[in-house]
């Protein structure tokens, strides 16, 4: 299938590729609770141009839509997730941690990093009333809702760097509200990548990113894809409606044509967003408090997200 790539997803694009992209390897691996992870790596800067993502690893967590789980099945997702962040040697190394929560508050299916910020435990104004929190298995964590530029008047990454130079982490975890190609990717996919982010990448905007050039510090970015494009589904309904009906090359022309129709510019979320954006929030903001704080066991990082 031929289309306008309208994602933030690695796997998407690597998928969509004509070809095998050269520079860009993947490999998959099993995690309890149902859930598969999908690991692409960009080695070269001909593979970033191929691929249209920046130099660096992407980690595709795939499992069923998180609006459909129960808080019991959310927090088996949050444990078997949780050790895939250690993969990355910034975390492992990091003392104190920023998390940015991306996005508008205001804005449903854009409100998943603030929310996400609200149920993480942070310490950071805490280790000096509390000696136990400077113990191994704790962290220095910092949480911050910089808002948009619609509301705020200034570039989401100049309030970012900002704070950075203030706090002086040793890592920033940005997270935000993905676009998806799939509808079926909608709430069942978290991305994670050391690449930083380019906030409304995936929705036709070209932002500057928040990256370790822009920062000096290490970034990794986590997004779940809360958004698809009209003309996806449409297109979607196309090849499940006439695939083995009609001629291959028919068939696509069909769902171009339909993707560059009136309104398959238009953005779709799902009906039950309110509630997706609510259980997603809980299960990334439960996955952080595990990851940051190795101290912790899963009952207590459920209780800090209630």
């Amino acid at each position: 299938m031929t289309r306008n790539k309208r994602t933030d997803l690695a796997v998407e694009l690597q998928e969509g590729a004509t070809r095998e992209t050269p520079g860009v390897s993947r490999w998959e691996q099993a995690l309890a609770a149902g859930w598969q992870c999908t690991w692409i790596r960009v080695e070269t800067p001909e593979a970033a141009r191929a691929l249209g993502k920046p130099c660096g690893t992407y980690c595709t967590l795939q499992g069923e839509d998180l609006a459909a789980q129960s808080r019991e099945q959310l927090h088996r997702f949050a444990e078997a997730a949780a050790p895939v962040f250690l993969k990355w040697e910034a975390l492992r190394r990091a003392e104190r941690v920023l998390v940015v929560g991306l996005g508008n508050r205001a804005i449903t299916p854009d409100a998943f990093g603030p929310r996400v910020c609200e149920g993480l435990f942070v310490t950071r104004h805490l280790r000096a009333e509390l000696p136990f929190l400077r113990q191994e298995g704790y962290r220095e964590v910092s949480a911050m809702v910089p808002g948009v530029m619609g509301v705020t008047g200034m570039q989401t990454r100049e309030i970012v760097r900002g704070v950075v130079e203030q706090a002086r982490p040793d890592l920033v975890i940005a997270v935000d509200a993905l676009a998806s190609e799939r509808m079926r990717r909608v709430g069942s996919v978290l991305q994670v990548s050391d690449t930083g982010i380019q906030p409304g990448s995936g929705l036709g905007s070209a932002p500057a990113a928040i990256d370790e050039t822009y920062l000096g510090v290490p970034v990794l970015a986590v997004g779940m894809p809360m958004v698809t494009y009209a003309a996806v589904i449409a297109e979607d309904l196309i090849y499940t409606a006439f695939r083995g009906k009609a001629e291959e090359g028919d068939i696509a022309a069909l769902a171009q044509a339909v993707g560059m129709a009136e309104g398959a510019e238009w953005i779709v979320t799902p009906k039950h967003i309110d509630l997706l954006v609510r259980k997603a929030a809980e299960a990334v903001s439960m996955l952080l408090n595990l990851a940051l704080h190795p101290a912790f066991d899963a009952e207590t990082a459920a209780l800090l997200c209630e």
